[in-house]
């Protein structure tokens, strides 16, 4: 269940206010108390930098007595070939601090967009034998599809969105600004790859 917000689908929808975005992360956060709560721990995962602000927010709500909590980091490398097509690899830097053979596992992270990073980190915790595997996305632009999560990984959504570049809420320019900004604007590219706000961010 998700709540009726903007969705930056339309040119009068070009940002999803803080307070929207913590309504939306309170509700996800007592679904998880209700899914989880016959488990007597959740190892909850962080899913790089970007992912914090969405675990902060959920952690208010989600607030299972056996939540351990732990971060995944990866790099992305675009790999050229000969015809000049590309490929991006999600690359593992820094090892979970947790063992996750049979425990229950939740992957978190801000945003899904092509969906290739949140699948390489599930098909790698999903490689260590948890006894379950979950993933809890706030803003989704694959519209909840599980296309290329492991089998049986049951996936969490707080506000579907469109496929598009977005700044705040964990999602930076090339300075690092609007990553804890508690809100999520439409972007656009610059002629350098760097993201601006399409328009002024909202005062609230």
């Amino acid at each position: 269940m998700s709540l009726d917000v903007p969705r930056l689908d339309h040119a009068e929808d070009p940002f999803i206010r803080g307070s929207d975005i913590m309504r939306s992360a309170a509700l996800l956060g007592h679904t998880l108390n209700d899914y989880f709560a016959e488990r007597d721990e959740v190892i909850g995962v962080t899913i790089m930098d970007g992912g914090s602000p969405f675990s902060v927010d959920l952690t208010h709500t989600f607030t299972h007595p056996g939540l351990i909590p732990d971060r995944l980091q990866a790099r992305r490398d675009s790999v050229t070939y000969d015809n000049g097509s590309q490929r991006e690899m999600i690359n593992m830097t820094v090892h979970p601090m947790q063992a996750f053979k049979e425990r229950h596992v939740l992957l978190i992270d801000s945003s899904r967009r092509s969906g290739n990073t949140i699948n390489a980190m599930a098909q790698r915790v999903h490689g260590q034998g948890p006894a379950s595997l979950a993933v809890a996305i706030m803003f989704d632009a694959l519209q909840g599809s599980t296309e290329g999560l492991p089998k049986d990984t049951k996936l969490f959504v707080g506000i579907p969105i469109a496929d598009c570049d977005v700044l705040g809420y964990g999602h930076a320019d090339k300075s690092g600004r609007y990553r804890a900004a508690r809100f999520l604007i439409k972007a656009q590219r610059t002629e350098d790859g760097d993201l601006v706000p399409i328009t002024a961010p909202p005062t609230s």
